[in-house]
C-alpha cells in the first residue's frame, strides 16, 4: 500500500469518531426534547417494556448517515444524483417512521412508503441483474430490480420487527456495517463506517437499560441503510453479493422465521405482537444477555461465513443456507411465533 493510500485508508477510519460522538451528542437532545414534548413509548401488545420511555432517538442515526452520504458525494467518492436518490429514499422512510412515531400511520401507506423509498434507492444502485448459484449464473432481467426493492422493503420491516428490546437494533446495525466496512472498500466502507459509528453513539443511549428508543424513524431507515450498503457492494462487485448477504443473517432468521410460524398456525400475523424468538429470549435472560448473544453469532458465526462466501462465491447461496438454517431452528426452539403466557404477564400494568 502506497503512502497516499495509507493516508486515505486512515482518514477514512478515523472519520467514525467524530460520527460517533455526534450520535451520541444528538441522541441525548433528542431524549431531553422527548421528555420535553411527551414523546414516549408507552407500553404495548408490541413492546417488551413496562415504563414510558422516550423514543425517537434514531433520527441520529439518520442524520449521520445521509450526512455520511452527503460527505462522500461532495469528496467525489460517489456521484452526486447517486448520492441524492439514496437519501431522498433514507429520508422518505425515516419520515414515514417519525409520523408513525408521533401520530401513528396505517400499515398500507407505511408500505407504500417503503416501497417508493426502497425504488429510489434501486434507481440509484441498479436491479439486481444476476446471481451466481453454484455451476449457474442466473439472468434476472428486470425481475432483478423487484427483487431488489422486496430486499429493501423486506429488511425495513424485519428491522422494525426486531427493534423490540434494549439495544438489539443498534447493536446488530453497527456489526452489520462495520462487517461491510471490513469486507469492502472505497466509498462503500467510508459510507458503512460512518453508519456503524452512528449506532455506536446511539448505542451509549440505548444499551440496557435504554434511556431512550430507537422508534420507527430508526429502525425503519436502519433495515433500509443495511440493505443499500449490500446491494451498493454488489453494484461494486457482483460475487460479494451472497457474503454480504449473509450478515444481517440473525435478524432475517428471526424476523422471517415468527413470521411464517404465525402464518402457518393460522395468526393473524398482522396483528402486533411480542412473540419473536429474542423476545422469548428476553423474558428468560434480560435483554443485555440476548444482545450479547446475537452480538456472539454475529462476530463468531455470520462474519466468518461471511468471508467464507466472498472467498468461495460460487457456493455463496449454499453458505446463506448454512447459516440460515441452524439460526431459523433455534429461533423455533425459542418459541418464535407462539404466543407466551410468561412473557404476557411479564408485561401485564
Amino acid at each position: 500500500m502506497s503512502p497516499g493510500t495509507e493516508v486515505a485508508a486512515l482518514s477514512k477510519s478515523l472519520a467514525g469518531v467524530p460520527a460517533m460522538v455526534l450520535s451520541a451528542l444528538l441522541t441525548g437532545w433528542l431524549r431531553r426534547y422527548a421528555l420535553q414534548k411527551e414523546i414516549l413509548d408507552h407500553p404495548n401488545e408490541r413492546s417488551s417494556h413496562v415504563t414510558a420511555t422516550p423514543r425517537g432517538g434514531g433520527a441520529a442515526i439518520v442524520a449521520i448517515t445521509l450526512a455520511g452520504f452527503a460527505t462522500a458525494a461532495m469528496l467525489g467518492m460517489i456521484p452526486p444524483i447517486k448520492a441524492a436518490a439514496l437519501i431522498a429514499g433514507g429520508l422518505l422512510v425515516a419520515f414515514v417512521g417519525w409520523w408513525d412515531d408521533r401520530w401513528t400511520l396505517s400499515s398500507s401507506r407505511r408500505f407504500l412508503a417503503h416501497l417508493a423509498g426502497s425504488g429510489l434507492a434501486v434507481y440509484a444502485l441498479g436491479p439486481i441483474e444476476s446471481v451466481v448459484i453454484g455451476k449457474w449464473h442466473l439472468q434476472l432481467g428486470w425481475a432483478g430490480a423487484a427483487l431488489a426493492v422486496f430486499g429493501i422493503t423486506a429488511l425495513i420491516n424485519i428491522t422494525n420487527f426486531m427493534d423490540g428490546i434494549d439495544g438489539i437494533a443498534g447493536s446488530e446495525g453497527a456489526f452489520v456495517c462495520a462487517a461491510i466496512a471490513l469486507l469492502t472498500g472505497g466509498s462503500l466502507a467510508f459510507v458503512a463506517l460512518i453508519t456503524a459509528a452512528a449506532c455506536c453513539g446511539f448505542l451509549l443511549w440505548n444499551w440496557p437499560p435504554a434511556k431512550i428508543f430507537m422508534g420507527d424513524v430508526g429502525s425503519g431507515f436502519l433495515g433500509y441503510a443495511m440493505c443499500v450498503l449490500i446491494l451498493w457492494g454488489r453494484q461494486n462487485n457482483p460475487l460479494m453479493f451472497w457474503g454480504l448477504a449473509i450478515l444481517p443473517s440473525a435478524f432475517v432468521a428471526d424476523g422471517a422465521t415468527t413470521l411464517l410460524y404465525r402464518m402457518a398456525t393460522g395468526q393473524d400475523w398482522l396483528q402486533a405482537h411480542r412473540n419473536h424468538a429474542y423476545q422469548h429470549g428476553g423474558i428468560r435472560w434480560g435483554h443485555r444477555a440476548v444482545d450479547l448473544v446475537f452480538l456472539a453469532l454475529n462476530v463468531g458465526f455470520a462474519l466468518p461465513m461471511a468471508w467464507l462466501a466472498m472467498l468461495y462465491p460460487q457456493w455463496g447461496a449454499g453458505f446463506l443456507a448454512l447459516v440460515l438454517a441452524p439460526l431459523s431452528l433455534a429461533a423455533l426452539a425459542l418459541g418464535a411465533g407462539k404466543p407466551s403466557k410468561k412473557i404476557e404477564k411479564a408485561y401485564e400494568t
